[in-house]
């Protein structure tokens, strides 16, 4: 069947001008189609095919990249610095990997993932519980570089744990 003008819209959005995207994003949004996966933001076929585009870069680089797509789009150098690595040489190391693998770039102080898909596969190739993990994760290192209480309760939400998230700014979870 024919596509809505706002679908056909979102999809021109999402893909930004990548034509293997767009095909496969149109594909999907067909209501018959086989490549309609519940619980998937993106088709398989452009998941599949973005992941592989990252297997050249290293497990610890692709781990970091999983917690900064997490985290949120735009984030400030500290804040990309203490979600990507145990010590500042390796989070260092890990965002210069994505910044040279072109996944991220870097403009104004700020990483953003060079495209929203990229993103999108590596948070579809997330299982639940490791995503709950990554989630309370990052709301720790948001607690520990004093972020917005907003920002922070978003994530200890999105790791399921709403105790974390109702308690008043300032007391730091040690888990």
């Amino acid at each position: 069947g024919d596509l809505s003008q706002d679908a056909a819209m979102r999809i021109a959005r999402l893909a930004q001008g990548h034509p293997f995207a767009l095909i496969e994003l149109g594909r999907a949004a067909r209501p018959s189609s086989p490549q309609d996966h519940p619980g998937r933001s993106l088709p398989a076929e452009v998941a599949r095919a973005i992941r592989a585009r990252l297997l050249d870069v290293a497990d610890d680089t692709l781990q970091a990249l999983q917690q900064l797509a997490l985290a949120g789009d735009g984030l400030d150098g500290a804040t990309a610095l203490a979600l990507a690595g145990a010590s500042q040489d390796e989070a260092l190391a890990r965002l210069d990997r994505a910044l040279a693998a072109g996944v991220l770039d870097a403009a104004e102080g700020r990483f953003r993932f060079r495209h929203a898909l990229v993103a999108q596969a590596l948070l579809d190739g997330l299982a639940p519980h490791r995503r709950a993990l990554l989630h309370a994760r990052i709301a720790r290192q948001f607690e520990q570089a004093g972020a917005p209480p907003g920002r922070i309760a978003a994530q200890w939400m999105a790791a399921s744990q709403v105790d974390a998230a109702t308690r008043p700014p300032g007391r730091v979870t040690v888990t």
